[in-house]
């Protein structure tokens, strides 16, 4: 995979550290590539799978893009034009937890690709 921070760039150390929170049960290597991205490889695919699925991960605050591995990607060409961000609502009361309110909530910010429901709350209590 390759990844981007957004935001001014990270040292490499920085994203190796990271990988410590990933739980890796096999050997990652971290090289930084052209135009600050990074080269991500993975000996394990359950490893690279939960990594990409168990974000969002951040670097110092910064969101940590990850990208699944292309064979035309150009890292001196590459621009991330559009990414997944996840969005916490803190406080926002229960109801404007429908996906119409939500979506009128983010129309700024991006369309609504899931939405995910705290787990204290039994589905009774979610309308949509």
């Amino acid at each position: 995979m390759y990844a981007k921070i957004l935001g001014d760039p990270e040292p490499l150390r920085a994203v190796i550290d990271k990988t410590k929170e990933w739980n890796i049960q096999s050997k990652v290597d971290i090289q930084l590539i052209a135009n600050d991205f990074f080269l991500i490889t993975f000996t394990s695919a359950s490893d690279y799978s939960r990594v990409i699925k168990e974000g969002p991960w951040m670097v110092n605050g910064k969101y940590l893009v990850l990208v699944p591995w292309k064979s035309s990607f150009n890292p001196i060409r590459a621009k991330l034009e559009e990414v997944d961000v996840w969005v916490h609502l803190l406080g926002l009361p229960i109801e404007f937890w429908s996906r119409d309110d939500l979506e009128i909530i983010l129309r700024d910010v991006s369309k609504v690709l899931k939405q995910i429901i705290p787990h204290c709350l039994s589905s009774s209590l979610y309308k949509s």
